[in-house]
């Protein structure tokens, strides 16, 4: 499902003879944000190459960790991983990725998990997602899709 071609107008103010006087915009301000981190784990970059399957494994992990907005009481929490895999005969390989986010607050424990993962095989890309969202530990949207996609020679 995609969405038709779309137009935004707004509204445009016509000059004035006072805006001669106005001061160009100063430095933009950004107030420091009061952060403090709670737990984290480091990243991790690892090449793996298995000789008996012939396959190279990329495995990547972010640093996952915990931080907490102190001026709200608010915890950030997030993570994320990759993993590449190809094998020497052939083209078939494969990208998976996985992705946590969220916050916490009080009983508020709001968080979305999406995967996604691209596979070729001989024939086709085949392109796989998830997108989950949960409230605390209740599941409270999912979604799931898989297209195929004829590789056409490449």
């Amino acid at each position: 499902m995609f969405a038709g071609a779309s137009r935004l107008s707004l509204p445009v103010r016509p000059a004035r003879a006072a805006d001669a006087t106005l001061h160009p915009f100063g430095t933009p301000f950004v107030p420091p944000v009061a952060l403090k981190p709670v737990s984290s784990n480091p990243g991790l970059h690892r090449v793996e190459w298995d000789a008996v399957s012939k396959r190279q494994i990329i495995r990547h992990e972010v640093g996952d960790g915990v931080d907490l907005l102190t001026a709200v009481n608010t915890q950030l929490i997030g993570k994320a991983t990759v993993r590449s895999e190809i094998g020497e005969d052939g083209t078939a390989g494969s990208i998976a990725t996985q992705y946590l986010i969220g916050w916490q607050r009080d009983r508020w424990k709001p968080r979305v998990t999406g995967s996604s993962k691209i596979t070729t095989t001989p024939s086709d890309f085949v392109l796989w997602g998830e997108i989950v969202a949960y409230d605390g530990e209740e599941k409270i949207f999912s979604r799931t899709w898989e297209r195929k996609i004829p590789r056409l020679l490449l």
